[in-house]
Parts: structure tokens; C-alpha cells; sequence
């Protein structure tokens, strides 16, 4: 690499743990701009969250993404958050990250909009607990997320109620 651009040494992360390390120095720093964005929203915010897993199972995360028309006018989908999920993904922990977030981003119940979420039932439980905590009907904020409900329509038309029928492995094809 040195031969191609000496520059590049001093380029390079120089350890496994560098790109973490820049990647929250960048996020402390830019976090009380996208605080202050929020704060200047011409709109509601409106919240999409979705919860994983790591392969192995070792580390749940929790993506959050605000989605508002800023002072300028624009619409906005900015991702927000990236908590580590501990423990189950129970709708009550995830409603207390949600919770957490929203607070740590300055966003107060008479901001908030919609929460557009995949259907699955802990997604429920999580908009009745922030629904309770922030003073809201959780049916009037719920939404689902259209492609997700037609992923599973399609799913349906073309395999019925056979589940195992999606997994998409290469026994599944059939060449012609």
C-alpha cells in the first residue's frame, strides 16, 4: 500500500477498534446538531424502529430513524439512533430504548407523530408502553409498514399458508 501512495499509512485505522471509536466521536459531535434540526421541525416527527440480531445471536440492535419536514421545508429520514438491544426483544425493552432515545433527542410527546413499524406483535406492545408513558391512543399512532404487509401478502399468494415453503434455498429452485 505504501508503494501505491506513502500517504496511505497515516490513512489507514490503525487498530480493529478505530473505525469504532471515529464513528462515535462523529456521532457525540454531530448529535446536538440533529437535536437542534428536530427542535426546528415544520412538522410532527414521525418514528420508524425495527429490531435485530447479530448471526450467532451474541448482539440485538435497535434502529431508529425520525422522519420530519425540516425549517427549510424539506422532507427528512434521518437515521437518529443504533442502541445495543440487551436482553429479549420484548415490546416493554424496546419501548424503553425507544423511550430513551426520543428523550436524548430532545423529541416531547407534542412532537411526535406516527410510528411506522413492521407488524410483528412485540412492535404493539412497544407503541402501548411509549403510547402510556407519552400520553397518546397507541391505535392512532400505530401504522404499519406498507412494503413489510405486502412482503407477506405476496408470501401468501404464492405459498399459502406453507411456511417452510419461503425458505429460499437452493433445494427450493427449480431449474427448467
Amino acid at each position: 500500500m505504501i508503494a501505491a501512495n506513502p500517504e496511505a499509512a497515516v490513512a489507514l485505522w490503525s487498530s480493529h477498534v478505530s473505525v469504532t471509536r471515529y464513528v462515535m466521536r462523529l456521532y457525540d459531535y454531530i448529535k446536538p446538531i440533529i437535536v437542534v434540526e428536530l427542535s426546528r421541525s415544520l412538522s410532527k416527527i414521525h418514528i420508524s424502529f425495527d429490531g435485530w440480531t447479530t448471526k450467532g445471536g451474541k448482539r440485538g440492535y435497535l434502529g431508529l430513524v425520525a422522519y420530519f419536514v425540516n425549517n427549510a421545508g424539506l422532507l427528512v429520514d434521518l437515521p437518529i439512533a443504533l442502541p445495543q438491544l440487551i436482553g429479549t426483544h420484548s415490546g416493554d425493552r424496546m419501548a424503553q430504548v425507544v423511550l430513551t432515545v426520543l428523550e436524548d433527542f430532545g423529541i416531547s410527546s407534542s412532537q411526535l407523530g406516527y410510528f411506522t413499524l413492521d407488524n410483528a406483535s412485540n412492535n404493539d406492545t412497544a407503541i402501548e408502553a411509549i403510547g402510556y408513558k407519552m400520553g397518546f391512543i397507541p391505535a392512532q399512532r400505530r401504522l404499519r409498514c406498507a412494503p413489510h404487509t405486502l412482503n407477506l401478502v405476496g408470501q401468501t399468494l404464492l405459498w399459502g399458508r406453507n411456511l417452510e415453503a419461503y425458505d429460499n434455498n437452493g433445494g427450493n429452485l427449480q431449474v427448467r
